[in-house]
Formats: C-alpha cells, structure tokens, sequence
C-alpha cells in the first residue's frame, strides 16, 4: 500500500494502479508478452476500456504532443475510428498491440497504428492534421467556421447562419503513424522528452526494444 503524503505520488501511485488492473483484465489468463487487435471493434472496446478503467492514462501522438485518452467510437468517415483525446482525432487504424514490459506492467503500453488519409478540406498545404469543424449531420466546413462562429452560408434575413451548438472540432490524422498509451504515472510518461513522438521514429520492434533497455536500466 502507499503510504505517500506527497499527492504527486500518490497520483502516480493510483494511476499505475488502474493501469496494472486493466492490462491483468484485458490479458485474462493469457501470459503472452504482446496481445494484437486488427478489427475495428475489438480496437475499439480495448481504447475504450482504457479509458474507462484507467482514465489517469497517456497517449503520445505521431505528430507530437499527447492527450489522456478519454474514448473511443467508429467514425462516420469510412474506414476510420474517432478518438476523444480532448479534441477528437480521426483516424484509420491498422492494428492496436498491448507489449508487457517490467514488473507489474509499470512499463507495458499499447500502441496503435494507423494509416493514411486524403485531405477533406480546402486547404493545400494541411500538415500532418487537418483541422476542420463538423456539423451534426456530418457536413464538413474549413476551421474558420468555428473560430467565426458561423457556416458562412446566410439565411433568409442575410444573416450569417451561427453553428449549431453540437458542432465540433475535428483533426484528422493525415500522414497516419502509432499512438502509444502509457499509465500517466508510468516512468515513461515522467519524461518530457518522450513528446517528441520519438516513438513514432522506430518501428513497433524498435520501439519495443528501447522501452525494455529503458525499463532494464531503471531497475
């Protein structure tokens, strides 16, 4: 039990906690060091069961930076699911693995791959997402629409038409690449170096590797 009064760790604590429940939950009896998913529900109910379960979590993502990992659901853009990271990030995943590293799974992680995706929108030069505002019946507008307020289009007083208010932002996850899900209290969330995507630099083995080296070090 920790026995901590610092509240730093004693969050640290809990989140490792959450995390260490929810992979002996989703690894059942099985003993294998790496788990696979490759269909879009089962990819689903295991992101969405993270976040439930443990929702002091981490996803690092390709392009940088992260989120908490709060959901995820299937896109209404074929072929994709949506993730609510805070803002909701479109993407198409290949594959999502659960790697067990260290002792009680304090560096074990998920890692989810996802392909490509065609711009939607009107601008030429997106970037490695592509930021767009949404309407309820799934029209797409530029993301000036939200910052403005408005779909641009007038009505029948020659008003700018206001958004309506279950609109929302969207990324869409252009040049594809892994997300990685950490405990947010793991070793390799406390390192502020890893929001450089580095992971999004090695291959799922490569990565795999570091994280044991790492892990091996540490101990």
């Amino acid at each position: 039990m920790n026995t901590s009064s610092d509240p730093a760790e004693v969050f640290f604590a809990q989140s490792r906690k959450e995390w260490a429940d929810f992979i002996q939950h989703i690894s059942g009896s099985s003993n294998a060091q790496a788990m696979r998913w490759d269909n879009h529900e089962s990819i689903i109910e295991v992101l969405s069961a993270a976040a439930k379960s443990c929702p002091h979590n981490h996803a690092f993502c390709p392009m940088g930076g992260g989120h908490d990992l709060k959901g995820a659901t299937q896109s209404i853009e074929p072929q994709c699911i949506e993730l609510n990271l805070g803002p909701t990030y479109i993407v198409a995943p290949s594959s999502l693995t659960l790697t067990r590293i260290g002792h009680e799974d304090l560096w074990s992680y998920l890692r989810l791959e996802t392909d490509t995706l065609s711009p939607q929108g009107d601008d030429t030069d997106p970037g490695d997402t592509e930021e767009l505002t949404r309407l309820p019946n799934g029209r797409l507008l530029p993301r000036s629409a939200w910052d403005e307020g408005t779909t641009g289009e007038l009505d029948e007083n020659g008003c700018k038409q206001e958004l309506p208010y279950d609109s929302q932002i969207i990324a869409r996850c252009l040049t594809g690449g892994p997300f990685v899900v950490f405990a947010k209290g793991s070793f390799y969330n406390q390192n502020s170096s890893t929001y450089d995507a580095c992971h999004a630099k090695m291959s799922a083995i490569e990565f795999a590797e570091y994280i044991r080296k790492t892990a091996d070090a540490t101990t």
